[in-house]
């Protein structure tokens, strides 16, 4: 069994409500991008937006299961709260009705309102016990505020009384004046933004604070998994880094991550830094810079028990999503 948590998916709740952010479709040869203000989402294909070519494409992948998460464009951080509510409310109930008659082969991730507490815990509750949803995804920053930010703590509150995983995406990448050759805010910009959402909650004290919270780092934790030593002794050597109950080692493998990571070797070292039990199947389907055969990489090494392959492949992402 093959369980991919990391995929996107736009309902027609969305496209049929483009004049909420006065957005606009448009077809890029084959594919379907869309368009507000100064923000492209895609091009994708049409099993980015149609269920019955996802159901397809996943067949042909070998996929059993994706947990569907929205696209990072969608988080609206930045948009009057009136604007987020609208299209976190609207995209929810579409994906819910998505997951429903995916028959078992969709699992929905909500989107939230974070820039508001309040908010965040009405939409959240309302995602999982009305719309049947079994995560949440939210950005690597809240409109520049980091994910330690005590703005967040009663979302996380909420969170872990759910008992739901987080799915952490970038989004808003960091220095955008810098990132303007080389595809370079998708590249590598991503993998900044994950390595200060980790450095967040780690050092910040999130992971103390809510010892229940289920955080899943997308593309493998960026670079945060292959540079331990460097952050334990950060952790020993600056005054900045103070109240760590636990060396950084067990932080890191109190999450999980994704297996995008593209490459064999890289995937052995993230496996023998945070154990099998913390790295999930993923495939950043259907954007252009996902693996979607991630599951080769896996199920090539031979530094992998079959065991430890299965735990990736489904078992820990079962166990996460309640599958």
């Amino acid at each position: 069994m093959r369980v991919d948590v990391h995929s996107h998916f736009v309902p027609d709740t969305i496209t049929s409500r483009l004049d909420l952010i006065k957005g606009t479709m448009m077809k890029v040869g084959d594919k379907i991008a869309i368009k507000y203000d100064e923000v492209m989402i895609g091009p994708l294909p049409p099993s980015g937006f149609d269920l019955s070519a996802r159901l397809r494409e996943m067949d042909s992948l070998g996929t059993d299961v994706q947990v569907a998460s929205p696209v990072h464009q969608l988080f609206m951080y930045k948009s009057e709260l009136k604007v987020a509510k609208t299209i976190c409310r609207a995209y929810n109930e579409g994906l819910s009705d998505v997951v429903k008659r995916s028959k078992g082969r969709l699992v929905g991730n909500a989107i939230i309102p974070l820039q508001d507490p309040q908010s965040s815990v009405e939409e959240l509750e309302y995602a999982i016990m009305s719309l049947g949803h079994r995560g949440v995804e939210i950005g690597t920053n809240v409109a520049g505020k980091n994910l330690d930010d005590e703005s967040l703590h009663r979302f996380y509150k909420k969170v872990e009384e759910l008992g739901v995983p987080i799915f952490v995406h970038p989004n808003d990448i960091l220095c955008p004046e810098r990132h303007r050759k080389y595809y370079s805010p998708i590249v590598v910009g991503t993998l900044a933004e994950t390595n200060l959402a980790i450095l967040s909650v780690v050092f910040g004290g999130v992971l103390d604070a809510f010892p229940g919270l289920r955080f899943i780092f997308s593309h493998g934790g960026g670079g945060i998994p292959y540079q331990v030593g460097r952050l334990e002794h950060a952790s020993k050597v600056r005054k900045e880094i103070g109240g760590l109950k636990r060396r950084v080692l067990d932080y890191l493998r109190s999450v999980y991550y994704d297996s995008v990571v593209f490459n064999r070797e890289t995937l052995e070292l993230l496996v023998r830094v945070v154990t099998p039990s913390r790295v999930v199947l993923g495939t950043d389907y259907p954007f252009d810079m996902g693996d979607f055969e991630s599951h080769k990489v896996i199920e090539a090494s031979d530094q992998l028990s079959d065991e430890e392959k299965r735990k990736i492949l489904s078992g820990n992402a079962t166990e996460l999503y309640r599958i």
